[in-house]
């Protein structure tokens, strides 16, 4: 009975993956050159900006809170004021200015170090961040997912 409805869980899943719309290939990011060099070198502020987002970037030559190292602070905002929070739009923006090897954090604080400038997001980015135990990579195409999930845009 249970593996029963675990089965009829996914079937579910899947039929409603089915319906998800694919995702938009990610238009990359171009440099808006408001600093002496919009390639991010330590220590310089720079913009860069697609057809949907805004993103500053300000990269730290030290003082990341887990060991002293280098980061990067991305803050991220959508053209439109939209409070767009797209996963994989987020990891491509990360990607693309910190290098994909990089990892990324997004903080939730404390109501009484709360920031909440309209639809405004940050990603605290550094070259290794010890949380959790991910051993490798896995991304699983809709029709093999548990859980609805769209398809990737095709490249």
């Amino acid at each position: 009975m249970i593996q029963n409805q675990a089965d009829e869980t996914i079937a579910k899943a899947r039929r409603i993956s089915r319906r998800l719309k694919p995702s938009r290939k990610f238009q990359p990011l171009r440099a808006d050159a408001l600093a002496p060099d919009s390639r991010c070198v330590k220590g310089l502020y720079s913009v860069w900006s697609n057809d949907l987002y805004t993103v500053t970037c300000r990269h730290f030559a030290a003082g990341w809170p887990l060991d002293g190292g280098e980061y990067i602070l991305l803050g991220i905002h959508c053209e439109d004021g939209e409070p767009r929070h797209d996963w994989r739009d987020f990891q491509a923006i990360k990607n693309q200015l910190c290098g994909p090897e990089w990892e990324a954090v997004e903080l939730f604080p404390a109501e009484s170090r709360l920031l909440d400038p309209s639809n405004y997001y940050m990603l605290w980015c550094a070259p290794k961040i010890p949380i959790g135990k991910f051993r490798g990579r896995n991304i699983m195409d809709p029709e093999n997912c548990i859980a609805p999930q769209r398809g990737w845009a095709k490249s």
